[in-house]
C-alpha cells in the first residue's frame, strides 16, 4: 500500500513538473507595442473622428509621459530594496516598501484617470467600445475593477 502510494504520487510530481516545464517553455517573452500603434488601435476601434483622435493622442502622450515617470520610479525603489535585502535594514526597507505601494497605487490611478478622461470626449456607442476595449485590456468583466453597463449578453467576449 505504502509503494503503491509513493508510485503515484512520484507519477504525478513527474507530470506536473513537465507541465510546469512546458508551460514556461511556451511563453514567450513580453513585447510592447510602440504607443503609436496602440493609439492608432484604439482610435480605429472606438472610431473617433479626426477631432476627438487629436484629443486622445495628446491625452495619451499626458498618459505616458506619467507612466513613464511612475515605472522609472517604480524600478528605482525596486532597485533600491533589492540592495538592501541582504542588510538587515528593516526601518529602511519598510519605509522604500511603503514608497513602492504608493508608486503602485499612482500607476493604477492614472490609467483610470486616463480612461475617464478619454470618457468625456466618446459619445455614447464610442463610451460602449471604450468599455469593451478596456475590459479587453484589463481582463474578463467579472474581474474588471469597474461597472460594465448592460446586461451580461452584452459583455465582450472573453
Amino acid at each position: 500500500m505504502i509503494v503503491a502510494s509513493v508510485v503515484v504520487l512520484s507519477i504525478i510530481n513527474v507530470v506536473l513538473i513537465g507541465l510546469m516545464w512546458g508551460e514556461r517553455k511556451s511563453n514567450r517573452p513580453f513585447e510592447r507595442r510602440p504607443v503609436e500603434e496602440i493609439n492608432a488601435f484604439i482610435i480605429r476601434e472606438i472610431g473617433f473622428d479626426d477631432q476627438q483622435a487629436k484629443a486622445f493622442k495628446e491625452l495619451s502622450v499626458k498618459h505616458h509621459r506619467i507612466q513613464l515617470q511612475n515605472q522609472g520610479e517604480f524600478q528605482r525603489i525596486k532597485d533600491e530594496i533589492n540592495k538592501l535585502m541582504l542588510t538587515g535594514e528593516d526601518a529602511k526597507m519598510d519605509s522604500l516598501i511603503a514608497r513602492f505601494a504608493d508608486v503602485c497605487v499612482q500607476k493604477e490611478s492614472e490609467l483610470y484617470r486616463f480612461f475617464k478622461e478619454v470618457l468625456i470626449i466618446c459619445n455614447g456607442d464610442q463610451k460602449r467600445r471604450l468599455q469593451k476595449v478596456f475590459f479587453e485590456a484589463t481582463g474578463p468583466p467579472q474581474y474588471a475593477r469597474v461597472p460594465f453597463e448592460g446586461s451580461k449578453d452584452q459583455r465582450p467576449p472573453r
